[in-house]
C-alpha cells in the first residue's frame, strides 16, 4: 500500500523528532486548542472504496473538529518501539532505572514536528484534554518523564504528525462515502494488532467488504 510506504518513511524522523521534543521543542499545546463538537473523539474509518491512495484501510482518531477544520491522528500506521530509557538519558535522568518501550506511530504526514500522546483517562496533566471517558490527549514532553517513573497511563500511544481537512472538506467527503464514523474503541486505539484496526473497525460496523 503506498500509504504505508509513506508512512513507513515518516516513521524514519520520528525517533529524531521525539529526541527534539524531548530537548523542549515548541509544539501546539492541547490547551490551546479551541472547542470542540461531539465528532471529537471518534472514530474516521475508511471505506471500502476509499480511492485516496494515502488514507486506504486507514482510521483516524479525531482531535479537534471545530471552524478552523478537522485534526486526527492515523492509529493504524506502521509502529516503532523506542526504549524510555533513551528518553530519560535525553532528559538528564541517567541515575534511574528505567524499564520498558513506549510505541511510536506516524499520525500523518502534516507537520511530523508535532506529537501527540494519546492515553487512558487515567493520567492528567493541566494540558491533557480528555476526548471521551476512555482516551485523552495530552501534548506536554513532561509525560514521558512521568512513563519513566511509572506515574504515567496505563495505555498510550505516541503519534508524531496528524491529518487535517479544512472547513467543510470532510463533510463534503462523507457525503461522498469515503468514510463514515465508528465511535471511539479503546481496544483499536491501544490494544488491536496495527495491521488489523481498519478491519476490526469494518467488522464493528457490520459493513460488506
Amino acid at each position: 500500500m503506498i500509504w504505508r510506504s509513506l508512512l513507513r518513511t515518516h516513521l524514519a524522523v520520528a525517533e529524531l523528532m521525539l529526541l527534539v521534543a524531548v530537548l523542549g521543542c515548541t509544539v501546539s499545546k492541547s490547551s490551546e486548542m479551541p472547542e470542540t463538537d461531539p465528532i471529537v473523539g471518534k472514530l474516521l474509518v475508511a471505506s471500502p472504496s476509499m480511492s485516496e491512495p494515502l488514507f486506504r484501510r486507514t482510521v483516524i482518531l479525531i482531535v479537534q473538529h471545530d471552524s478552523q477544520g478537522v485534526l486526527g491522528v492515523i492509529v493504524n500506521g506502521p509502529v516503532k518501539e523506542i526504549a524510555l530509557s533513551k528518553i530519560e538519558e535525553l532528559m538528564g535522568q541517567k541515575g534511574k532505572k528505567v524499564e520498558g518501550n513506549v510505541p511510536v506511530i506516524a499520525g500523518g504526514p502534516v507537520d511530523p514536528k508535532a506529537f501527540f500522546v494519546l492515553h487512558s483517562t487515567d493520567y492528567h496533566r493541566p494540558e491533557t484534554i480528555d476526548l471521551d471517558k476512555h482516551v485523552a490527549v495530552t501534548t506536554s514532553p513532561q509525560i514521558f518523564l512521568d512513563m519513566g517513573e511509572k506515574k504515567g497511563p496505563e495505555k498510550s500511544l505516541i503519534a508524531f504528525g496528524y491529518v487535517g481537512w479544512s472547513p467543510e472538506q470532510l463533510e463534503s467527503e462523507l457525503k461522498q462515502h469515503d468514510w463514515f464514523i465508528e465511535p471511539e474503541s479503546p481496544a483499536l486505539v491501544f490494544d488491536d494488532d496495527r495491521y488489523g484496526v481498519w478491519e476490526d473497525a469494518i467488522m464493528r460496523s457490520g459493513i460488506d467488504l
